[in-house]
């Protein structure tokens, strides 16, 4: 029997907007293998960009063929994890505090919510995670962490441990706002593909 393998890309900063099949294998180059399909990215990381912050990151196609969708598989640090954390804490908090008035709201919620139990146990552990990103919920992350360098960085005493967790979190915004993008990027990708009538799951026997 066959099942269904997604499309990943250890890729970063590949051009948007792939409208064929030739254009997609010029910029991965699949092979299949167990459990999706790895593609490797034809792109090097850009010199200037940390290798360890968000550095290892791998994209594939979750869900089914009825409604698939692009996740990044990111590997973040353990001394990034804890004021990511916290970050998110205090974003569900905001969040849990006021009256949810719309759809939008309520999305937002789940997603914060979401991140924090990604994040929360290796907190605890003071050890890395594996974390899953959609384009949503990088988003979010991102959101929250400038949120939270927004309400606390003041000129009024901060701990040191405040402090730190503040710097932490400011020098994690570029990295933040690359991965928000790259999932942007995937996903419009992704939706090439579909649009195209393109396979978007390989196969394997």
């Amino acid at each position: 029997m066959a099942a269904a393998a997604g499309v990943s890309s250890r890729r970063r900063g590949a051009s948007p907007g792939a409208t064929t099949d030739r254009s997609i294998v010029k910029l991965y180059g699949a092979e299949a293998d167990v459990g999706r399909t790895r593609m490797e990215p034809t792109r090097e990381q850009p010199q200037d960009q940390p290798a360890d912050v968000f550095g290892d990151r791998e994209f594939v196609v979750s869900g089914d063929e009825q409604h698939p969708f692009v996740e990044a598989l990111v590997d973040v640090d353990a001394r990034h994890v804890t004021p990511l954390a916290d970050a998110l804490s205090a974003a569900v908090g905001r969040f849990s505090a006021i009256e949810l008035t719309s759809t939008e709201d309520v999305l937002r919620l789940a997603r914060v919510r979401d991140l924090h139990d990604q994040f929360a146990d290796a907190a605890g552990a003071r050890i890395g995670v594996r974390a899953r990103f959609t384009f949503a919920l990088a988003q979010a992350l991102t959101e929250a962490a400038s949120a939270y360098i927004a309400e606390r960085d003041v000129e009024s005493y901060q701990s040191p441990e405040e402090r730190e967790r503040i710097a932490v979190l400011r020098g994690l915004t570029g990295p933040l706002f690359d991965l928000t993008a790259d999932c942007h990027r995937a996903a419009d990708e992704l939706q090439a593909r579909i649009d195209a009538g393109l396979p978007v799951f390989l196969l394997r026997r």
